[in-house]
């Protein structure tokens, strides 16, 4: 069984384009702090990748993204993770080589 036609990544976007970041007065769509959408038989997952909102922002947001995607049609289970540009950067990074041993 398939996604729902009318459960789409974009339903979901504009769905989170109504929660706006109050220190950029932007929503969190237009920020680019969506990552990760995936849509698979009613089931809704995504990260929210924060910047530098403040740790109360972060559970707000977090806690408005899920309350309002779950309330859209034909979604059964919304998963929310959050995560850090800083971390996301930090993996993309190559690191330093590991030690050599002597």
């Amino acid at each position: 069984m398939g996604t729902p036609a009318n459960l789409t990544s974009e339903t979901v976007l504009q769905a989170l384009r109504t929660i706006l970041d109050p220190s950029a007065q932007k929503d969190i769509v237009s920020l680019d702090l969506i990552k990760d959408l995936a849509i698979q038989n009613g089931r809704v997952s995504f990260t929210i990748e924060f910047t530098t909102q403040p740790a109360l922002l972060k559970a707000e947001i977090h806690s408005r993204a899920r309350k309002l995607v779950s309330q859209l049609p034909d979604v059964s289970d919304v998963q929310v993770k959050m995560g850090s540009a800083a971390q996301a950067s930090a993996r993309s990074q190559p690191g330093p080589p590991p030690p050599r041993e002597a």
